[in-house]
């Protein structure tokens, strides 16, 4: 028989080891909520803490949503996105079922911050939105190493955009920074509107007038045919003119009088489609 050597026993004690304390290592890394501001990096100055916590507290008790304010000195060995989107799914931000959460977290070593939305309310702060408030709210305090003051900016305007959105009142709660995301979203709407109406007035009304309508060549045209002018004349002149296009028979011809009705077309319409074909 042959003899089992000591390492191989130490093997499954390893294997053992690496599971428990592996993954408990790894798993550690994602800290647990002392409340709705977490400021695990202790970067944030108690004011700014205190009216962070109250405006949270007055929004999720009149929305249910929920912001959390987390700092940290690093998201190590996460990568910063990996860590935001754990963390969030981790600690269930916002009102149960419903995935009505932010979290606006700052990794002090990444240099980075981050505002993650939960899906039910992806259509109230969508990623660009999120990314403007943390580029117009949050990182100019940032930049000066006001950390408390930047994230309560940013805490504000996403208080105010949702509060705005359920069509509740945050009393006495300061949410002013919302309304410059709120303003200029009411001022791309009413850009968007004139734009259409400008469309429809004078492109679209171009078109209209560029439409088919029904004329007589002969007096349309009077000035450039004969007297006494045939088919075949009023034909070439018609099919020779840029403003003009077909020629359609009413009342059986030229024979007695009868009219001839042709079929205008807009003369730029005419170049712009000649052009085109280059």
């Amino acid at each position: 028989m042959f003899k089992k050597s000591p390492l191989l026993l130490l093997i499954p004690v390893f294997v053992f080891f690496l599971i428990l304390f592996g993954t408990d290592i790894y798993a550690q890394k994602l800290p647990k909520p002392v409340g709705y501001v977490n400021d695990f990096a202790g970067v944030l100055d108690e004011g700014s803490k205190s009216r962070m916590t109250t405006l949270i507290a007055a929004l999720k008790e009149k929305t249910g949503a929920e912001i959390a304010v987390v700092t940290v000195e690093t998201t190590e060995p996460r990568a910063f996105e990996e860590y935001s989107v754990e963390l969030a799914s981790q600690w269930g931000i916002g009102k149960a079922g419903e995935d009505t959460g932010v979290l606006i977290l700052l990794a002090m070593k990444e240099r980075k911050v981050r505002i993650e939305v939960g899906y039910g309310l992806e259509g109230v702060i969508p990623d660009g939105l999120a990314g403007e408030i943390r580029d117009k709210s949050i990182l100019p305090d940032l930049r000066s190493g006001n950390y408390g003051s930047g994230l309560l900016k940013g805490v504000q305007a996403v208080s105010g955009i949702i509060a705005k959105e359920y069509d509740v009142d945050l009393g006495s709660y300061n949410t002013n920074e919302a309304r410059k995301y709120t303003s200029s979203a009411t001022a791309g709407l009413i850009r968007l509107i004139i734009i259409i109406i400008f469309m429809f007035l004078f492109v679209g009304g171009r078109f209209l007038h560029r439409a088919d309508v029904e004329f007589d060549p002969r007096q349309a045209l009077a000035h450039e045919l004969p007297v006494g002018a045939g088919l075949e004349q009023v034909e070439d002149v018609v099919r020779a003119h840029p403003d003009f296009g077909s020629l359609e028979p009413r009342g059986g011809g030229l024979r007695g009088g009868a009219r001839w009705i042709g079929r205008r077309r807009g003369p730029d319409l005419h170049r712009e489609n000649r052009d085109s074909q280059h």
